[in-house]
């Protein structure tokens, strides 16, 4: 695993009077706390003000990794349980790399976990191996949170995505080949006496597999293993001396 981060990152606009009053206050409060010989103890968590905790939901690697397993952790769409809330049809079919697919193109009966969605998913005829699967839709703000945002003063649009997940055909196998994954938010920020924020914040993953080991692969050590509580630049290990230069990169 790389990693590395833009050099032009810039500070966040949304919300940034009430994050400079939180920051003047924590100040204080440390201050006092020090006249007082009392040190201001962390709590430990992680206090990023810059952050709405959007990317740490629907970004990171381990939201394309989790997307890259259909079979222990299936999409609402294909789980057999959730079918009932989907429509079903067969769209035009279609090939890959000579391949005959046939396709099926799905859509949920209004919102399934909150989530209204529709897509195409291509089946290798000779297999009926999943080769494909387009989707796109919205996230609906559950009915429980509104009132909470709505007393934070802020107003939320129904996030929108856009996926797809395609595999690879080694050895009469399919494999995982890319995972991308598209998400836009509008977020508005109410203000009484002064002008409301707004902003539009997007995100995006993409994850390509640049190799595939398919003979006697070995397990990933457990220190090496990917772990969603540490940073990512706290979790590569260049074992084979990669550079950015050697690595596919899908735009």
């Amino acid at each position: 695993m790389l990693f590395r981060k833009a050099n032009d990152l810039q500070e966040l606009a949304f919300m940034k009077k009430e994050r400079l009053k939180d920051e003047a206050k924590d100040k204080k409060r440390a201050e006092k706390s020090l006249k007082k010989g009392k040190p201001l103890k962390k709590d430990g968590k992680n206090n990023d003000k810059d952050s709405l905790k959007i990317g740490e939901i629907f970004g990171g690697p381990e939201n394309l990794l989790k997307m890259s397993d259909i079979f222990k952790d299936p999409e609402n769409f294909l789980d057999s349980n959730e079918f009932k809330n989907y429509t079903y049809s067969f769209a035009k079919s279609s090939s890959y790399n000579d391949v005959a697919l046939m396709v099926i193109q799905y859509q949920s009966k209004g919102k399934v976990d909150h989530v209204r969605e529709e897509g195409f998913i291509y089946l290798d005829i000779a297999s009926n191996a999943i080769v494909k699967i387009e989707s796109k839709g919205s996230y609906a703000i559950p009915t429980l949170a509104r009132p909470v945002l709505f007393l934070m003063g802020i107003g939320v649009k129904n996030p929108t995505f856009k996926s797809s997940i395609s595999f690879q055909k080694v050895n009469d196998r399919w494999y995982p080949n890319a995972i991308q994954f598209k998400m836009n938010i509008q977020v508005e920020k109410k203000r009484m006496f002064s002008k409301n924020d707004n902003s539009s914040f997007d995100i995006e993953g993409v994850l390509a597999v640049n190799k595939l080991k398919t003979s006697a692969p070995s397990p990933v050590e457990l220190t090496k293993r990917f772990s969603v509580k540490k940073k990512p630049e706290e979790q590569v290990f260049n074992d084979q001396g990669l550079t950015w230069s050697e690595v596919n990169i899908i735009k």
